[in-house]
């Protein structure tokens, strides 16, 4: 099971975070995504919202890193994306007229290095 962490978010993701908690369509797929990993395709069918609202929640929500993409493999050799909740907790603190939000959560492996990588190559 991955260690939990802390998420890093500088303090110009406190708006997109806050923001995108505060959509009830990207609050439904963290919700159930927390069930369960699902696909696209999943999402639509269980929480009866269109792909073209899913897609832009997952992008969003992978963005601010609220949620995670891996692939798999179906027994006839096609991949899809499955996406899983990595959020556990979101603390909100204001300092100095200052928000803040600080992310615990649960990251793979192989989400780790992929992070680690990103920062080393910057932006």
């Amino acid at each position: 099971m991955p260690a939990s962490h802390r998420l890093p978010v500088t303090e110009r993701d406190a708006a997109s975070v806050l923001d995108v908690l505060g959509d009830e369509y990207a609050r439904a797929i963290i919700e159930a995504l927390s069930e369960r990993p699902m696909s696209a395709n999943e999402l639509t069918e269980t929480l009866d919202m269109s792909q073209p609202t899913i897609s832009r929640r997952l992008g969003t929500l992978e963005d601010t890193d609220l949620i995670a993409e891996t692939t798999r493999l179906d027994p006839n050799g096609h991949h899809y994306s499955v996406y899983r909740v990595t959020l556990e907790r979101a603390t909100i603190t204001v300092d100095d007229g200052t928000f803040a939000v600080r992310l615990t959560g649960q990251e793979s492996p192989s989400d780790r290095m992929s992070y680690i990588w990103k920062e080393m190559r910057g932006p």
